[in-house]
């Protein structure tokens, strides 16, 4: 850049000067000026770009709370208290053989 304006130009385009012709009659000055307006026009759309979730991580949003749930029904399951149930299958006997009671009506 051999402009010794450059500096001036540079304000302009941030608004920050006011235009005095230059940039109508520089070369230089009108690239610099048209390559800042083309970067700032892409870093506009890149700041208003909304990105979607990808579907790998919406899938694992309801995972998280599934597995949960698995895991409590499991302790549940495998953890709970053995009932004294006296049911036809009550359980064994000290033989560790199936016990079937046969209950008669009342």
């Amino acid at each position: 850049m051999s402009c010794p304006r450059l500096e001036q130009t540079s304000a302009i385009f941030d608004g920050a000067a006011i235009d005095d012709g230059h940039i109508a009659t520089c070369d230089e000055c009108r690239a610099f000026v048209a390559d800042a307006s083309a970067l700032r026009d892409v870093m506009v759309r890149q700041r208003d770009a909304t990105f979607d979730v990808a579907p790998r991580r919406r899938r694992a949003l309801w995972l998280v709370p599934a597995a949960a749930v698995l895991a409590i029904v499991i302790a549940f399951v495998t953890l709970r208290s053995p009932s004294n149930d006296t049911g036809a299958f009550a359980g064994f006997d000290p033989g560790k053989r199936a016990v079937i009671t046969v209950k008669g009506r009342d």
